[in-house]
């Protein structure tokens, strides 16, 4: 099986410890089966999806803002910098085979509007927030947890 890089969309800023704890669980559950986990930030949500990928020996690519001040990306395997947002949504929904959306504000609720224009999978964890509670798409699945996700998302690939 090729590995397939998986976003994992959500708050970089402001995000609850249940969030974190759920993107550490998405981060480590994509790595275990194989693929590389994908986001825009290095902090909240992103971070600790590329710790959890970092537990299982996973790969992790950062799409980020050329002029980023955030400078630890030792989680890091690779990083890409674009010249702006939108920019960066785009190399993420060209580069992402789907997503996880735990939580997020406007920027994640662009984001998934990129990945679904070129049919790629989004599925939100219920209850963590902002555009996971009000997927502005019906082809946005809402699911419980971590396990249900990945399971969507790879019967997809």
């Amino acid at each position: 099986m090729q590995k397939k890089c998986i976003a994992v969309l959500g708050y970089g800023d402001n995000c609850s410890d249940r969030n974190k704890d759920w993107a550490f669980q998405a981060g480590r559950n994509i790595a275990l089966h194989g693929h590389t986990v994908c986001a825009g930030n290095l902090s909240g949500t992103f971070h600790h999806a590329f710790r959890g990928a970092k537990s299982a020996s996973g790969a992790t690519i950062a799409y980020l803002e050329r002029g980023n001040t955030e400078t630890d990306q030792t989680l890091c395997n690779e990083v890409f910098y674009a010249e702006s947002t939108d920019e960066k949504h785009r190399l993420i929904a060209s580069a992402a085979s789907g997503a996880i959306v735990i939580g997020g504000g406007t920027g994640t609720g662009k984001l998934i509007t990129k990945l679904l224009a070129q049919n790629k999978s989004v599925v939100a964890i219920r209850h963590t927030g902002g555009a996971a509670d009000s997927p502005a798409d019906e082809r946005v699945k809402v699911v419980d947890d971590i396990e249900e996700a990945l399971d969507r998302l790879l019967e997809k690939l």
